[in-house]
């Protein structure tokens, strides 16, 4: 049994669309950037540039994860309003504008992997999410312990000190630095302060959880009245390429709320 109340089955039909939506991303994008030399040796990704030839997966990839991410800039239009709202604004604006300077300088194999890279964890959490509407306590923990290791793993150790650095120092060796050089930089270096941010408040609702068995009140929440139950506790994270906001279900053994915003 999952849940009774109506606006409990349309937060688990939104989490159903969005778990399938970046498992297929992630894997198929993974599986494809595999069999590519840059996958594994960054300098490929400067090497021959700009006569790097784009192939029809790679730009298909990349068409659809654009538009994923302008439909969410539309969509955001007509959601209620969140604490969050001019992060997640700012981290839309911020991917966007990655996508188009890298796909019309040809820097597409680096972006290609920095999508690969913020995919990883997206679809982790959104079954954190589902396992924990259908009442899988024991299974939404420990998908919410592996998203928050992936999430150490691939944005804040290797997007920085592998994607981040072959873009600052390896670039420079293969084609030199030209004024997208700045450009690009800056934005991924904006993009990956808002992932240091995010993984604060990961850490902080972990630490929270085992030192006092609960977790503190989320300040991302959109702003609502009360509900008035004690068993009220902290909406868990959704992170849509990156970007968390409110979801509605608590993680980490907690009680689920007997009230619907």
């Amino acid at each position: 049994m999952i849940m009774r109340k109506p606006c409990e089955m349309q937060r688990f039909r939104e989490a159903t669309w969005r778990f399938l939506y970046y498992f297929l991303s992630f894997w198929i994008g993974l599986y494809m950037l595999s069999g590519k030399p840059w996958f594994w040796e960054t300098k490929y990704c400067w090497i021959e540039h700009p006569l790097q030839h784009v192939g029809s997966d790679v730009y298909w990839y990349y068409m659809i994860e654009l538009g994923y991410y302008w439909s969410l800039i539309l969509s955001m239009s007509i959601d209620t309003r969140r604490k969050d709202f001019v992060q997640m604004v700012m981290h839309h604006i911020l991917t966007i504008a990655l996508m188009l300077v890298s796909y019309s300088t040809n820097w597409i194999r680096c972006g290609s992997l920095i999508i690969c890279i913020h995919d990883a964890v997206d679809w982790l959490l959104e079954g954190a999410k589902l396992a924990n509407y259908c009442k899988h306590k024991k299974l939404s923990n420990g998908l919410f312990v592996v998203f928050a290791v992936m999430w150490l793993l691939t944005r804040i150790l290797i997007l920085p000190f592998r994607l981040l650095r072959s873009g600052i120092f390896e670039s420079i060796t293969f084609i030199g630095v030209y004024p997208v050089y700045y450009v690009f930089l800056t934005l991924i270096g904006m993009l990956q302060a808002l992932n240091v941010f995010w993984f604060y408040l990961i850490l902080r609702m972990v630490f929270f959880y085992i030192v006092k068995g609960t977790v503190e009140k989320d300040a991302r929440s959109e702003t609502e009245p009360d509900s008035g139950s004690e068993d009220e506790s902290v909406d868990s994270l959704q992170v849509n390429g990156g970007i968390p906001e409110d979801s509605g279900a608590p993680l980490l053994g907690l009680p689920d709320s007997n009230h619907c915003p």
